[in-house]
């Protein structure tokens, strides 16, 4: 083996056995801790991927021929993220 093979060889060797850093340390300061603590919560993550899907839904029920009655609904759905014109 060449000395380039083995030196390619030691590199994805090194990066296949790398492992992430687990936890970030919590910032000092009560209010940066405080929203640290918020945003590092599955429960957040979870909320946004939920506010994602919804706002992805309401994207693909909006249409260019829509009714005046559907248009209403969807303006004063609490999901809306989007006011169609």
């Amino acid at each position: 083996m060449t000395f380039e093979q083995q030196e390619w060889m030691n590199i994805k060797f090194n990066i296949l056995t790398a492992k992430p850093k687990r936890r970030v340390d919590c910032p000092e300061g009560k209010c940066r801790a405080m929203v640290f603590e918020i945003v590092t919560n599955s429960r957040f993550e979870i909320f946004i991927l939920g506010a994602i899907v919804a706002n992805m839904f309401i994207f693909a029920i909006v249409h260019s021929r829509m009714s005046e009655t559907y248009q209403n609904i969807i303006s004063k759905s609490p999901l809306t993220f989007h006011n169609p014109c």
